[in-house]
Order: C-alpha cells, then sequence, then structure tokens
C-alpha cells in the first residue's frame, strides 16, 4: 500500500543542531522488558608482553582509549535487559526516523529536509537496523542479523524492517543462509513501529548469535577438512589502517602453518567453511573478522593486529559472547600505516596454539 505524505526533516534536524534534541524513544506507547538484567564475569584479552600495553596512543573515532584498556582487562560485565518500544505514526525518511518532531537516524548521510509523494505503507514492522549496522559490515553481521533471529521468536508475526541490509553479495550470501529476509527500506509510513534497546551484550543475544552460528556450521558441512589456522588479508579493504608489509606476514604465516585468505575473493560460504574447523584466526582489526566469528567453533582463538593509532576491542564482547578467545597485538605506526614485527606475531601464535 502506498501513502501520499509531505513531511519534513527539518524541525527535527534543526533541534539536533541546536542540542535541544529529544529522545526518539521517548515517544514509545509500549514499553517491554525482554528478559532480565544480568552479570557475566568475561576473560581478559590474551596479548605477549606488555610491549603491546604500552604501544596505542589513541582508540580512534568512537571510544576513548580507557575504555579499550577496560574491555581488554576483562572482569564483571553488567549486562542491561533489552527493552522493546513501540512508536506510532513513522515515517522513515531517507533512513532517518521522524515522529512528531523527533528524529532518528540510521544511516550517516543527512536525510532530505522534505519528502513528497506516495511510499510504502506498513501497519506494523520491527526494526533491526541502526546506525553502526547501516555503516559496519561487522555491526551488520552480529548485531542486526542477531536482532533478526531475536525478532523471529519475539515477534514472529512483525516483518523486519531493515536499511541498507542486503548491499553487498556478501550481506546477500548470509541472509541466504541464515535463512532471514527482512524488508529493505529507505522511505516508508510506519503505524506501528518496534525498536529493541539496547541490544548489546546479553545471554539473549548470545543465544541468538549462537542459533546463527550453528545454522551456518550446519549449511556449510561443520568442521571437516579445514584449516587448524587461518590468516584474514584485509588489503585496503573498509576504513583505512594499513598494515604495511601484510603480504610479507601472509607468507611467513602460511610457512607457520596457517591457510592464507582473501575474503574480498571468496564467497560467504566458501569462507565459512574453511573457518569452521580453525582453532585460530588472525587478522588486522576490522569488520571483516566477523566472517569467522561466526563460524568459528566455541574455545576457538581471535587474534586481531592493532594499529597503535586505532586500538579498538569491539569484537572482544563478541567474541565472550560466542565463547571464543580473544587476542591482540599492537603494531608501530610508519608512514602510510602501520606494521608489526612478523616474529612477534609466531611468538603469540606459538603461545596461543594448544
Amino acid at each position: 500500500m502506498s501513502s501520499p505524505f509531505l513531511v519534513s526533516c527539518l524541525p527535527g534536524l534543526l533541534r539536533q543542531r541546536l542540542g535541544r534534541a529529544a529522545s526518539f524513544t521517548d515517544l514509545a506507547m509500549v514499553r517491554e522488558p525482554l528478559g532480565q538484567a544480568a552479570q557475566w564475569q568475561v576473560p581478559p584479552a590474551l596479548y605477549l608482553d606488555e610491549e603491546d600495553l604500552r604501544r596505542p596512543v589513541s582508540a580512534g573515532e568512537f571510544f576513548p582509549l580507557a575504555l579499550e584498556y577496560q574491555r581488554i582487562r576483562g572482569g564483571t560485565l553488567d549486562m542491561p535487559a533489552p527493552v522493546r518500544v513501540e512508536v506510532e505514526n513513522v515515517h522513515l525518511v531517507g533512513g532517518a526516523l521522524l515522529s512528531r518532531g523527533r528524529l532518528r537516524r540510521l544511516v550517516a548521510r543527512r536525510p532530505p529536509l522534505w519528502r513528497w509523494g506516495g511510499v510504502p505503507e506498513l501497519a506494523q514492522a520491527a526494526l533491526v537496523a541502526d546506525r553502526q549496522s547501516c555503516t559496519f559490515f561487522g555491526h551488520w553481521m552480529l548485531d542486526e542479523c542477531s536482532l533478526t533471529e531475536a525478532l523471529a521468536t519475539w515477534l514472529p508475526t512483525w516483518p523486519g524492517l531493515s536499511v541498507g541490509a542486503g548491499s553487498s553479495d556478501h550481506q546477500r550470501q548470509y541472509l541466504a543462509l541464515f535463512g532471514q529476509a527482512p524488508q529493505r527500506l529507505e522511505d516508508a509510513f510506519i503505524r506501528r513501529l518496534s525498536l529493541v534497546l539496547p541490544w548489546g551484550p546479553h545471554p539473549l543475544k548470545a543465544q541468538a548469535l549462537d542459533r546463527l552460528r550453528q545454522r551456518l556450521r550446519a549449511a556449510v558441512g561443520g568442521a571437516s577438512g579445514g584449516p587448524r589456522g587461518v590468516f584474514l588479508m584485509r588489503g585496503h579493504s573498509g576504513r583505512q589502517r594499513l598494515l604495511r608489509h601484510e603480504e610479507a606476514l601472509a607468507r611467513a604465516l602460511g610457512d607457520h602453518g596457517l591457510q592464507v585468505v582473501d575474503p574480498l575473493g571468496m564467497d560467504a560460504a566458501a569462507l565459512a567453511r574453511i573457518c569452521a574447523s580453525a582453532r585460530l584466526v588472525v587478522g588486522v582489526e576490522g569488520s571483516h573478522l566477523t566472517h569467522a566469528l561466526m563460524a568459528l567453533p566455541a574455545g576457538a582463538t581471535l587474534l586481531t593486529l592493532q594499529p597503535p593509532f586505532k586500538f579498538d576491542n569491539t569484537l572482544k564482547a563478541y567474541c565472550d559472547l560466542l565463547g571464543l578467545r580473544y587476542a591482540f597485538t599492537v603494531g608501530q605506526a610508519c608512514p602510510g600505516g602501520f606494521e608489526i614485527e612478523i616474529d612477534r606475531v609466531r611468538r603469540l601464535i606459538d603461545r596461543l596454539e594448544p
């Protein structure tokens, strides 16, 4: 069904610019806790020596460096219960949610100031996307796909609503392997929109991620015949943090017994099949490592190679949820990127291997 509307995002954008924007979820007509708050004891990250703790100088654009050190220390993790909220009469305008002057942006680009014309009208929908999942492949798979999985149980009659899902070959392939088909829209009018906030670390998320992992591993034949160790190349993909000697490191790790894989040259099923039997996956920190996270067996290890100017341990929380060990080592800045001593990587691998 198509509904004609004249909608303006201008008031919401102005409120955000002036710092007067109220929360979009303040409009909720329904608030429903899903589960209970929980506490987990999470293990510390693994690393080679104190040099890995001295080298980081920045965590990048999203989080303070102090938070990254907190992540790698482990300890008690407080996990608030996710809450389902329901908002009525919501416009989706160029990837932004708008209702009664409140604006919630889901994509990086600014929404149009005006929209006029017919758009699809939905009686109800469950939002599975957020700003991070619309920007980063890793958050799309680990957050959006896991929420889609959970909502299939919580709200089985509500269609999932995504913004940008399925925009790459790998995303389309994973949706097929997971058996998911959320609607993908950037403009719509939704009579009743359901959101889940927060969708962070929680036993319910761990359960959803594990169901996806088991489904993926079953689809590619489980853990038979593949390598015990994998080096996932990053190259120039994603946001730039170029490992200057990645090819030399790949050759050295290949000689060390790891299979070297370029994710850009393989489909999702082939990547999952290779990682399904591995006990160790190594790669530059980034979303491409998500290919491994969703295929590795519980108890396996993810080793991230970190630039000192972007020390980012976001993936540790997901390793904790999936029962994986998380390790890192930090390189040194050099013109055009960073470099890591090959010997340090080999020594850490030898320590991590059972």
